[in-house]
């Protein structure tokens, strides 16, 4: 399904959009990848709050802790290293 926001919009980008965006999710990267192109080049305005930022980072973090260490994603913030 594909995500037509027309030019000089506002967005809404939740954690999700940019932790599809930067780990590889077969179906729905591409597709967040294609909402924030046009962000890139400003033709619309993408927002998101600090709270929002810190949990797409912390999700992008656990999906490669889980690929890296190859555990369950499942109590992965618990683990010992």
């Amino acid at each position: 399904m594909p995500l037509d926001v027309p030019p000089g919009q506002t967005v809404f980008v939740d954690s999700t959009i940019l932790h599809y965006a930067f780990v590889n999710f077969p179906g729905a990267t591409p597709q967040c990848v294609e909402l924030l192109a046009p962000a890139a080049r400003r033709e619309l305005l993408a927002c998101m709050t600090v709270a929002a930022l810190n949990d797409a980072v912390h999700k992008v973090m656990c999906s490669e802790a889980k690929e890296r260490f190859d555990q369950p994603r499942a109590g992965l913030v618990n683990w010992p290293s």
